[in-house]
């Protein structure tokens, strides 16, 4: 891999992929996505998302990786 451009306990990205960290359940295994992948980015508010890992029923298309802060946040991507 190349050079990181951004890190935190969530997510790793780097010129050509983000890796994002405690992903897959029960494992908390990372998934990693190719720039070259991604078709849009968009901020969502996070009221109504209690689940630390995995679905909510508000964003029933979404899985989201482990994040023991997250009720602290006010949006997510």
């Amino acid at each position: 891999m190349t050079t990181i451009l951004y890190h935190d306990p969530q997510v790793t990205i780097y010129k050509e992929l983000i890796a994002i960290n405690k992903y897959y359940f029960p494992l908390a295994t990372s998934r990693h996505i190719f720039m070259s992948e991604i078709e849009r980015v968009t901020l969502f508010s996070s009221e109504g998302v209690t689940h630390r890992w995995g679905m909510c029923a508000k964003y029933m298309n979404n899985w989201f990786p482990y994040d023991s802060s997250r009720k602290n946040k006010k949006s997510f991507i």
